[in-house]
Formats: C-alpha cells, structure tokens, sequence
C-alpha cells in the first residue's frame, strides 16, 4: 500500500512538472 501510494505521487508530480513545462516553453 504504501509503495503503491509513493509510485501515485511521483506519477503526479511528473504530471505536473509537464504541465509547468508546457506552460512555460
């Protein structure tokens, strides 16, 4: 549970990194 839980935070922090980078470039 907990490293299924850790993998959905990461997934979303990469999404929105994309998103800022997309915003900005």
């Amino acid at each position: 549970m907990r490293y299924f839980k850790g993998k959905q935070f990461k997934q979303d922090i990469i999404l929105v990194a994309v998103g800022y980078y997309c915003r900005f470039s």
